[in-house]
């Protein structure tokens, strides 16, 4: 599985963040704050986490899917640990089902069968540049949210509103 440095993340923080109008440490202190890490240091976006509650209130019984990719969709992933649920609804499967090639839809079906959704996630996490691409993209749905307050729109990414989650971002960031 792809590993990637704290530069590496860091550089492509850079690179994406402005085109989203974020200061791209801020983008970084999230993943920062998100990322698996490995004992060597490097970042282990493949790490996924199973969000039980979220899967009872948001994904549960609101959606009309195979049970796997429902559980696939209350877990989150990759160096911004962004939710499977938050993916569909940014329209990443649908975009990741378009850059794939006539066979390879064939295959797949539809954008949210149970073989495209783990196959978008397994390219997802392989790709550092789609992680921060993504991830900044619903982050600018929640500052929208939050009509531009940081530490609003950090709590309203993380779920949390005792501004713990806010804090500890921006206590990452300011180390920086």
């Amino acid at each position: 599985m792809a590993k990637f440095t704290k530069q590496q993340v860091s550089e492509m923080c850079e690179r994406i963040a402005p085109k989203h109008s974020f200061e791209s440490k801020l983008i970084y202190a999230v993943c920062l704050q998100e990322g698996g890490k490995d004992k060597d240091g490097t970042f282990a976006p493949d790490m996924a986490r199973l969000e039980q509650g979220f899967y009872r209130r948001y994904v549960e019984d609101n959606l009309e899917l195979a049970t796997t990719s429902e559980i696939l969709l209350a877990a989150s992933y990759g160096i911004m640990q962004m939710m499977g649920l938050s993916l569909k609804e940014a329209g990443y499967f649908e975009w990741y089902y378009g850059q794939c090639n006539d066979m390879k839809r064939m295959r797949l079906g539809s954008p949210l069968s149970q073989i495209a959704i783990p196959s978008a996630i397994d390219d997802y996490v392989i790709n550092l540049d789609w992680m921060i691409e993504w991830g900044c993209r619903w982050m600018d749905k929640k500052r929208k949210l939050a009509n531009g307050q940081t530490v609003r729109m950090l709590g309203l990414w993380n779920g949390d509103t005792s501004g713990k989650y806010a804090n500890e971002v921006l206590n990452r960031y300011n180390n920086l």
